[in-house]
């Protein structure tokens, strides 16, 4: 099964991006920017063990300072690293573009509305379906590390039964129907 952008891909890229951003960081600042963000803060053990899996794999280096007299690693972001970032990039901007656009005609319905009760419940019913998807992709985040072949099968699922439910109610699908198969 292929996935929207795979959330380790997702994970790492984000950690690139903030390394590229804002230069060398440690693991438990990269843990902060993800709470800042996400309103979700992974453990240091998943952080530390993503970044040593990049600084295995030449993407990342490490090198130790001493700041308040402990020894801290700071991570920076190499040539490779940066190569690496550019290409799951591109492929997730592509990937997301594609898989929200349903989302905009949800926005475009909203404005055919007359009434402001139906404006204002079909706002939050966008926001609602907004809100489980963030939280979604959270949960999928953390999840693929310990179980990547029972995500995938939840997600093929969901799609299945996502692409039964378009076509029952004769609504488009933005992709072709073997796309992520």
């Amino acid at each position: 099964m292929s996935f929207i952008f795979s959330p380790n891909d997702m994970v790492d890229s984000f950690i690139l991006m903030n390394l590229t951003l804002k230069g060398p960081l440690h693991g438990y600042a990269i843990a902060s920017i993800f709470e800042e963000k996400f309103d979700w803060k992974p453990s240091l053990t998943t952080i530390y063990n993503i970044l040593k899996k990049m600084e295995l794999a030449g993407i990342v280096t490490a090198t130790e300072k001493i700041e308040s007299g402990r020894v801290q690693k700071l991570y920076s972001i190499t040539d490779k690293g940066k190569e690496f970032f550019e290409e799951h990039k591109q492929k997730m901007k592509k990937r997301m573009r594609e898989t929200f656009s349903q989302f905009f005609t949800l926005f475009q319905d909203v404005e055919k509305l007359e009434r402001p009760e139906e404006l204002q419940i079909s706002a939050d019913k966008v926001k609602n379906t907004l809100n489980l998807l963030r939280k979604n992709s959270m949960l999928v985040m953390v999840l693929m590390r310990k179980s990547p072949e029972e995500v995938q099968k939840v997600l093929k699922t969901t799609l299945s039964s996502l692409m039964d439910l378009a076509k029952k109610e004769n609504v488009q699908i933005p992709f072709e129907d073997n796309e992520f198969s």
